[in-house]
């Protein structure tokens, strides 16, 4: 039985009408990978929500490397560094509103990305619909970019392989140098083999008449 007072009078022939709204709420992980090389940088990540055609906007619970914080999201936009093996969760955002990740300065590395346990894609980013607590891996594979052509570095191998081309030149000429002068040993000649004492004396007695 449900009683209704007001003001410490009972109060009675009233309907009561009470409504709930749930809102359902996700979670987003980021997580970073770096593998080929060892490094400590920090990426700088964005991360883009948008509620239909409208950013969204406020403060959300975090945790980052286990420790809690907030991020704040202004016209639809936070951002955050992460270092490899770093991890970044964000809590209590609205289902169904689409996010896109961005990573910028990840020139010399190749970008893939890991959505949930199926999607892969390449790139600087990555985009979905947030309709489950999704863990996105972003991993940096460290490659090795060669110089430009004309650019500095082609320049400096070059210069370098001259160098080291008239250097060998050089060091040939020294030695044949010496080598004229005397002031290393000239190779010997090989010795001729002479004829065996006998086979003269034959020789000889074959042309006396």
């Amino acid at each position: 039985m449900t009683r209704l007072w007001k003001n410490g009078t009972e109060v009675t022939g009233q309907t009561l009408q009470v409504s709930f709204t749930n809102t359902l709420l996700r979670n987003l992980t980021i997580q970073k990978r770096v593998v080929g090389i060892a490094t400590e940088e920090k990426f700088q990540f964005e991360l883009t929500l948008m509620d239909g055609n409208v950013p969204l906007s406020g403060s959300y619970k975090t945790l980052e490397n286990e420790t809690p914080g907030n991020v704040n999201f202004e016209n639809g936009k936070a951002s955050f560094q992460l270092g490899a093996d770093e991890t970044i969760t964000i809590y209590g955002l609205p289902y169904g509103v689409t996010w896109t990740v961005l990573e910028s300065g990840t020139a010399g590395y190749h970008v893939t990305w890991q959505i949930g346990d199926t999607t892969q894609k390449e790139g600087s980013s990555a985009s979905g619909t947030l309709n489950d607590n999704y863990i996105i891996v972003c991993t940096n594979q460290g490659t090795y970019e060669l110089p430009e052509t004309g650019g500095s570095g082609t320049t400096l191998y070059t210069w370098g392989g001259g160098l080291l081309l008239c250097g060998g030149a050089y060091l040939l000429y020294k030695h044949t140098k010496r080598r004229r002068e005397g002031f290393l040993p000239e190779c010997k000649q090989p010795i001729k083999a002479q004829p065996h004492a006998n086979t003269k004396k034959s020789e000889k007695k074959g042309t006396k008449q």
